[in-house]
């Protein structure tokens, strides 16, 4: 892959992906006709030192960035191109998200959680989960019954850090995502279970097709966030309801965290976190009894059925 900093230049921009408060994301082609993925970010060059432990990390599940380079007051990022169709995207179009049975997208996010459990054992935070940043890789051909769940991965690390995280700068976060930890900007207390937070709630959306926490009011959504557990939905069985409240725990303010003094926000947030799924492979064994319990119901309504016959 090109080294940005001497031939970004050069790269034919093919077509905008995105624009936001953040920075855009390009497809581009390299001189030597290589696709790849161009992100424009509006924000400091990371630390490459801290970068090089980061891309030792080694899954099929973590799509790592490549080189970052700092280009006319903006950070640039470079990754080969993937063909593929984010979580974002399938939501967007049910037609196709209604042909992603449910035993897919448990495997799929069993699949992240092994992805997690390595980047979590480097001493690093995704710290950015959300549909957009889950990827299916697939041939632009290939149907969505021929999508395998082991070719799904987590994108753009811009937000990843280290952990613990002694560094409390203030960092973006997507509020309709975000654990207490990171709306309240107490990175101090990001862990593990931070990210799975996310994860469940990516999950909860890809099963049911519908976002655990919306509201046109920021306050409104914020504290819905940050009090009330997961609403039910007709999609859900129970069973998955309650795993993913569990990977989403919270305990709940007593009134708005404005009101109250660092030290008890900081002790009501950290007890909700204690209830939580504390690492990956924890709840990746939740999502695999779910998984199993799915096929056995499957397979007794279809033995109920045969009887008929």
């Amino acid at each position: 892959m090109q080294d940005p900093q001497t031939t970004s230049v050069e790269f034919t921009h093919l077509r905008l992906l995105s624009s936001g408060k953040f920075g855009r994301s390009w497809l581009v082609r390299s001189p030597n006709q290589e696709l790849l993925l161009k992100k424009e970010l509006f924000k400091t060059l990371p630390n490459e030192e801290e970068l090089q432990t980061l891309r030792q990390v080694k899954h099929p599940a973590l799509l790592l960035p490549g080189k970052f380079s700092f280009l006319h007051q903006k950070t640039v990022v470079l990754r080969p191109w993937q063909e593929g169709s984010s979580l974002k995207d399938l939501l967007k179009q049910p037609r196709l998200w209604r042909r992603l049975s449910p035993e897919f997208w448990l495997k799929a996010f069993m699949h992240l959680c092994g992805g997690l459990e390595k980047l979590h054992a480097a001493g690093w935070l995704h710290g950015d989960i959300k549909p957009a940043n889950i990827l299916i890789r697939h041939n632009p051909e290939a149907k969505p019954s021929d999508w395998q769940a082991e070719q799904v991965c987590l994108i753009d690390f811009e937000q990843a850090h280290p952990f613990p995280d002694t560094n409390s700068k203030r960092r973006p976060f997507a509020l309709a995502y975000a654990p207490p930890e990171q709306i309240l900007q107490l990175p101090q207390l990001a862990a593990p279970s931070s990210d799975l937070f996310m994860l469940a709630l990516c999950l909860y959306e890809a099963l049911s097709g519908k976002g655990a926490f919306s509201y046109h009011d920021p306050e409104m959504l914020l504290h819905l966030q940050l009090n009330l557990p997961l609403p039910p939905h007709p999609r859900l069985p129970q069973s998955c309801l309650e795993t993913l409240r569990k990977a989403t725990a919270r305990e709940a303010f007593p009134r708005p965290a404005r009101q109250l003094e660092q030290a008890a926000i900081e002790k009501l947030v950290s007890r909700g976190m204690a209830l939580r799924y504390q690492s990956a492979p924890e709840f990746a064994r939740a999502l695999e009894d779910l998984s199993t319990g799915a096929q056995k119901q499957k397979k007794g309504w279809l033995a109920t059925l045969f009887k008929h016959f």
